[in-house]
């Protein structure tokens, strides 16, 4: 089993992460778990840095086509 976990991530960076870490494994399962601070977090343009520093972060956005 191995933890990807991160404080103060939403689910647009674990994507990410898991994209570049993640597959490498070859996992037959992964498990996401949600909190209600993700919703935020998914549409925010910042992240938490630390120390209630906001830092920018990547994010999904739907295109005009709703890709």
């Amino acid at each position: 089993m191995l933890n990807f976990g991160v404080a103060g991530w939403g689910d647009d960076q674990s994507l990410l992460a898991f994209r570049h870490l993640g597959r490498r494994f070859a996992p037959d399962v992964v498990v996401l778990v949600v909190y209600g601070n993700d919703l935020w977090e998914n549409a925010s343009e910042n992240g938490n840095g630390g120390g209630g520093r906001l830092v920018p972060k990547p994010r999904f956005v739907l295109a005009p086509d709703g890709s």
